[in-house]
Parts: structure tokens; C-alpha cells; sequence
């Protein structure tokens, strides 16, 4: 069972995170201690512009 906006699933359905580029840092900082809290590594990447070309560019953050 859900409540509004949140999805109930296995631990092992999640394989990584993506945060888009405009997330708030608040929102940010809670996805990655949800994601700690499940007792698994799970690959957690920031979208960022590039620096030098019109192309977004992926960070793991953890």
C-alpha cells in the first residue's frame, strides 16, 4: 500500500538514484539518507551542466 506520493517496492528493485539539476539541497540530503537507511550501496548520481559543452554531465555523489 502507498500513500500519496510515495511507491512501495523491494529493496532489490532499486538499482540508482539520479537527482536532476534544480533539486533543493534539503531534498537532496533526505533522498541520500532514505537511500543509506536501506541497509544497501545504491549508486547515487547528481545531473550538472558541463562546463565547456551544451551536455549534462552525471556525478556519483556517494
Amino acid at each position: 500500500m502507498s500513500r500519496q506520493g510515495l511507491l512501495a517496492f523491494p529493496p532489490s528493485a532499486l538499482k540508482a538514484i539520479y537527482l536532476g539539476l534544480q533539486i533543493q539541497p534539503a531534498n537532496r540530503d533526505r533522498l541520500v539518507a532514505a537511500a543509506n537507511k536501506r541497509g544497501q550501496r545504491i549508486p547515487i548520481y547528481q545531473l550538472h551542466l558541463h562546463q565547456a559543452r551544451y551536455e549534462f554531465e552525471l556525478e556519483q555523489i556517494n
